[in-house]
């Protein structure tokens, strides 16, 4: 029986040994990678990594390999989305839910309003401390079955650098000045006199020390092939460009997007040609 007992525990320990080595050796492979993509997957690429190695290094291995999978996949340019929360997703306790809510609502607004192209790594790093956050919080559900409002928490440091870290993260100026300049059917020349009055405003904008970022999202209407819309609209995020550039704003203020007929103002049956899509929005921030 104690052989038995024995053999068990020796079995259970080379186990966890193995699965320890296993996530450490995918931590490494994931750190190591090149990111691509937008500044902001990259960001988020380094800090999931970062939140992977903390846990790994409390023996945490099951959030660690969480946190380096959503690195590997920001490091091949994807965007993956803050953590759900839900019985079905993360259960948190009743004393956190509200706030947890309230902050995934904040950051959702904040990545849908084109932050990630004014703040990429200020908003990155507020996403990956929220799903710290929320790991944090899902702990004292696994551990106590602290559902009840009166519990503190279970380990009040790592929540608390977690939550703090997401608030210190948010504090940015989201106030944004936006503007839409519009094209000719199958043109990407600014016209005169309104687009180039618009530009005009632009400049004089970022001249006066507000911005800290310049963003262009360019856009066509569904007028021609997806695949020359998407040049099309490249080459209007390329006159605004050169437009901002030749009056003095440095192009290292300046990120350009562009999407083609993949995101209408008004939408349209294909192949309609329509003023509205014909577009770019330009964000001073």
């Amino acid at each position: 029986m104690k052989k038995l007992g024995m053999t068990v525990i020796a079995g259970t320990l080379a186990a966890a040994l193995s699965g320890c080595y296993f996530v450490s050796e995918e931590i490494a492979k994931t750190a190591a990678m090149q990111p691509t993509g937008s500044a902001f997957s990259q960001s988020l690429h380094k800090y999931y990594v970062e939140e992977a190695k903390i846990a790994l290094a409390e023996s945490d291995h099951q959030h660690a390999d969480i946190y380096q999978q959503k690195g590997r996949l920001s490091a091949g340019g994807a965007e993956p989305e803050p953590e759900m929360l839900g019985l079905f997703d993360w259960w948190v306790p009743n004393r956190s839910r509200a706030s947890l809510e309230d902050a995934r609502a904040r950051l959702m607004t904040a990545l849908g309003e084109g932050h990630k192209t004014s703040h990429p790594d200020q908003l990155a790093r507020a996403q990956t401390y929220f799903d710290c956050w929320v790991e944090e919080e899902h702990e004292d559900i696994w551990w106590r079955s602290a559902a009840s409002s009166g519990h503190a928490p279970y380990q009040p440091d790592d929540l608390n650098r977690c939550k703090d870290g997401f608030e210190r993260a948010m504090q940015f100026d989201q106030k944004a000045m936006s503007y839409i300049v519009y094209f000719n059917f199958d043109k990407s020349n600014i016209r005169s006199p309104d687009a180039v009055a618009t530009m005009d405003q632009v400049v004089a904008a970022a001249k006066d020390g507000v911005a800290t970022r310049v963003a262009v999202f360019a856009h066509t209407d569904t007028a021609g092939s997806r695949a020359y819309n998407v040049g099309l609209s490249k080459r209007r995020a390329s006159s605004v460009m050169q437009y901002l550039t030749s009056r003095g704003i440095d192009a290292s203020r300046i990120t350009a997007t562009w999407f083609g007929e993949t995101k209408l103002a008004c939408p349209t049956p294909d192949g309609t040609p329509n003023q509205c899509n014909r577009r770019a929005e330009i964000t001073i921030q």
